[in-house]
Formats: structure tokens, sequence, C-alpha cells
């Protein structure tokens, strides 16, 4: 009896060690592959069956769609959008369609349209949607953002259904409202989820108050795709202390969150296929180097640091007195600046990660006696702070919602900086001691760059939401502009850079698809190149009271790659 009792006992201890072998057994990596390789793309979906992609192109500001068959690399371009934008692509749950949102530049909304993965002509749906759009998993209804002002308006949550009919608000929120206008449903399509405010909502699809997801663990949230076929998201955003955005599943439930990537790279947008078991993500590479332009050349530079990922003087770059040069760096994701010679000699580290983790964009005293510096915290709120130049003594200069850039005057005794006011940003000045802040502008006026002289400061305005910013030159003392110079298309966002002498500013210009240096005489006249290199991006730069000039100069790629072997 005891052999017939033994035997059994001996099959399920085996089956129990295979199993639990089985159970450890270690997952197949993830494996990260490029979807594209044209390094221009600006958002990318992926269909149901995890076979196709659809994605936008932008190749000297001039935007197509495409979409590609994974299994044979065939490419088929469907749209080109002759000059407008497209904020959003969306397969349809039968893949059978592709959604796309069509809005002129400089406009707060577009257009949505619908057009077979094949090929053919584009079908209009329905006006004023802001983002991209989000299709319900049934493929009955669209969701949507809707904003009232190209920035800092009133953004409403839309519904609709796919053919245009029954719009139905769901709900509305104020400045600095609904980020990047990012929407998803869940995979039950009972609910909306959007960031708000570094917190993600989730908002009854048939009606009813918006309530945050458990967990208050980030920083920022970039986007946002359901993760089928649980109650789960994929998510890019910043967790708490972290430099980069990185991609992450989060539980609706209890608001549990796990990092899926951990690289150097910046993700702009994750989907997922409806297995969930594949990942399409817009990744972009930065890659950049600190160089000094060389006396009497307008493309010879000397390169001070070495190209890498470490985002080498992109969110912070400035001279001091003596000629020496300091700049952010990322370093093994660690937030620092460090101080170096001109010709790179003698490089040391000048803030660490204890003491610079979230600070930005800096300014050095004219007397070399402090630094001024724009501090990201929690909630997307920056404040400036001054510290001496060893990075001792901090003090906190301000506390709205969000100021930045800080720039000092040439006595050393003021902040000029932005600051979001409502549902605009208007300049503001602060005592380099402390103390009550004053407004300089009632208009919208940012990125503020004080003159060498003391006696102005550039900045950019926007007249109005359907005209290209402009630079504007101000008495420091505030006031309306004494000068207004519109500015092209090409030209990227500041920082403003004056001449020694206070007669010209310079900033950076795209007109033929690669970054120089343009300088903008103030006694009349066009924009002249003050640098002509022939490939490349320019994403920082500063004059020196010398008259030299440093860059952050490199390239940047982004294209959509494929998370394959993904398991939640």
């Amino acid at each position: 009896m005891a052999a017939v009792v033994v035997a059994p006992a001996s099959i399920l201890l085996y089956w129990l060690a295979v199993s639990s072998i089985a159970r450890k057994a270690p997952r197949p990596e993830l494996e990260l592959v490029h979807a594209t390789t044209t390094g221009d793309i600006r958002s990318a979906d992926i269909s149901p069956d995890g076979k196709l992609i659809a994605y936008v192109r932008e190749n000297a500001g001039r935007q197509t769609l495409w979409v590609k068959q994974l299994a044979t690399d065939r490419v088929l371009q469907f749209d080109d959008l002759n000059g407008d934008r497209c904020p959003g692509i969306a397969f349809s749950p039968d893949g059978s369609y592709v959604y796309f949102v069509r809005k002129p530049e400089l406009s707060p909304n577009g257009v949505l349209y619908r057009v077979p993965f094949l090929g053919g002509n584009p079908v209009e749906i329905l006006e004023s949607i802001s983002g991209e759009p989000a299709i319900s998993p049934d493929g009955k209804h669209v969701a949507f953002i809707r904003s009232t002002l190209a920035t800092h308006g009133e953004d409403s949550v839309v519904t609709a259904g796919v053919d245009g009919s029954g719009e139905r608000t769901l709900a509305s929120y104020g400045a600095p409202g609904i980020y990047f206008n990012r929407i998803t449903w869940t995979p039950d399509g009972k609910y909306l989820v959007f960031p708000l405010e570094s917190h993600l909502m989730l908002l009854p699809a048939d009606g009813g108050a918006a309530v945050p997801v458990p967990g208050d663990a980030w920083s920022s949230i970039d986007d946002l795709g359901a993760l089928p076929p649980g109650r789960n998201l994929v998510v890019v955003g910043q967790i708490k202390g972290a430099l980069r955005p990185q991609i992450f599943t989060v539980s609706l439930s209890d608001g549990e969150i796990q990092q899926v990537t951990h690289d150097l790279s910046q993700y702009v947008s994750v989907r997922a296929s409806a297995d969930g078991k594949a990942l399409l993500a817009v990744q972009n590479l930065f890659l950049s180097s600190v160089q000094v332009l060389a006396p009497g050349s307008k493309s010879e530079v000397q390169t001070l640091s070495a190209e890498n990922q470490a985002r080498n003087g992109v969110d912070g770059l400035a001279w001091t007195p003596e000629g020496k040069i300091i700049y952010g760096s990322q370093s093994d994701l660690r937030g620092e600046f460090r101080e170096m010679d001109s010709d790179g000699a003698n490089q040391r580290l000048l803030l660490g990660e204890s003491a610079l983790l979230g600070f930005f964009q800096l300014s050095v005293s004219p007397d070399g006696d402090f630094i001024a510096i724009t501090r990201w915290l929690e909630n997307d709120r920056a404040n400036i702070w001054r510290m001496d130049m060893s990075g001792q003594n901090p003090r906190q200069l301000t506390s709205g919602k969000q100021d930045f850039p800080p720039s000092i005057t040439p006595d050393g005794k003021w902040v000029v900086y932005g600051s979001i006011q409502g549902d605009r940003s208007v300049l503001m000045k602060v005592s380099s001691q402390g103390g009550a802040p004053i407004q300089l502008t009632d208009y919208q006026a940012d990125s503020p760059s004080v003159s060498p002289d003391g006696k102005w400061i550039a900045c950019s305005t926007v007249s109005s939401s359907d005209k290209s910013p402009s630079l504007a030159v101000i008495p420091i003392s505030g006031g309306a502009p004494t000068k207004l110079v519109e500015l092209p298309g090409t030209v990227s966002p500041p920082p403003f850079a004056w001449s020694p002498d206070s007669r010209e500013v310079a900033f950076i210009n795209y007109p033929d698809g690669v970054g120089n240096v343009y300088e903008q005489p103030l006694d009349g006249g066009p924009a002249v190149p003050l640098t002509h290199f022939a490939s490349g991006r320019i994403f920082n730069f500063q004059w020196s009271r010398q008259g030299r000039i440093v860059l952050s100069r490199g390239s940047e790629t982004v294209d959509a790659v494929l998370l394959r072997n993904f398991r939640p």
C-alpha cells in the first residue's frame, strides 16, 4: 500500500518542482527596435494587430502622413499637409482607418479627418479639435481636447460620434489646462483619462465628475494610452526626482507605477497594440556638445565637451566675468552644472545633484558673485533662486506659478524674468536680495534678456494667436515695446542674446533646416547670419563681453521604436 501512496506523491512533487522552475524562468528581455529611421517623426500610432504603424514626419517645416507595414517595410504616404500641422494620429479599433487632425500652424484648433489606411480621399469628421483624437474601443466615439486659446486658455474634454454627431462637453479646465491636449479611453471604454497639473484624472465617459487616479509620484505627464486588456495605462512622463521622460505602466485601480524603460533617451509618446504585447514609442535622441566659435570664423568651432546624450549646455549656458564657461549637464541621469576655461581646460563640478536637481536656465551676475537659476518643482511649478558661485547659500527669490528664465541686470541689483499670470506670461523683476516682485508688462511677454548697457530688455511677444512671435525691445523700467520685429516662422524658441555693444539681438534660426545664429540690428534692416554652419542644430548660445560666442550644438533625431516582448 505504501508504494501506491508514494508514487502519486512523487509525481506531485515532480510537477510542483517543474512548475516552480517554469514560474521562475526569466521573461524574454524587452527588445527595442527602430520602426523608422528618418529622424523626423512627430507622432505615431500602432494598429490593433501590431502589423502597421501610422506616423507624421516633418521635414524643413513641412509635415506628411505615412503608413508602414512592419513585416515588409512597405511604406505609403497618404497625405501632405501643405504647411498645416498634425497634432495627432490614431488607428480605428478595427485597423481599417486612420484618423488625424489637421490645423494651421498658428491656430489652436483644427479639423479631424478619416482616411482608409491603404490611402484614399480624407473625409472631414468635425472641427475645433486641438490635440490628437482618441477613438473609443468600440470604434463608435471620439474623445478630444478643445482649447479656447493658443496658450493657457480653457481646455474642454469633448466626445462625439465618429461621424461628428452628438458632440458633448464633459468638463472644462482653466489655465494651465490639460497638458499637451492628451486624452485616452480606458480599455473597457467606460472612462476617459487625461493629465491635469501632474495628476492623472479619471472621467466617466457618460458624464460625471472627474477624480484623480491614486498616487502622487509624477513630476510631469507627457503622453498616455490604453494598455489592453486590463484596466491599465501606458504613460510617458517623469516621476519626481527624475530628469527625463520614460515609459511607465499605471494601474488605474490603485495607481501603482512600474517603469518600463531606463535609458538616457527621452520619450515623447507611447501606444500599445490591442493585445498589449507590443508598444510603439516616439523616442528623442539628443546629442550635444559645448563649442566655442573660433575668433574671426563663422563656421569653425572648438569643441570643449564630448558630444553625448548628457544635454551639455542645452538647459543652461553662461559666461563668467573672468571668461570661464558654465554649462548644464545630465551625466548618468544626474543634474549638474559644470565650469571650465574657455578652451575646455580645468573642468570642475560647480553644482551637483544634491543641490541642483530640478535647476535649469542660469544667469551669472556681472560681478561674478552670484548666479540666478530657475528651479522646477513638483506640479510643474518653477521659481527663481539665487546662490553663490560655489553653489552655496541658496535663496528663493520668487514664488509664482511658473517664473522663468532669469536675466540679471548689469548692476546686479535686479533679476528680470517671465511669469505665468492667468492666461499669459508677463515680465517681472525682483531684487537680487529678495523682496516683492514688480510687474513690467501687462501684455504677453517672455524669455527676457537684459542688454549689457542696462537700458533695455529683449523678449518674445505674441500679439494674437494667429501671429508669429515677435522680438520686442522694452525699456528696463517696463512698459510698451519701443521696437517690435516680427520673426520668421523658422526661428527657434529663445534664448535671445545681446551683442556686447547692445546694438544687436541674436537668436537661432533654421531657414534651410540647419541651425545658425542670426543677429537683428536694432537700428533697422533685416537679420543677418552670424554663423554659417552647413549641418546640425543649435540648442543654446551666449555672447561673452569680449564678443566670443559659446554654443550648445549637435543633432536631434526623433524616431518611432517598437518595444517587443513587453509584459505588463
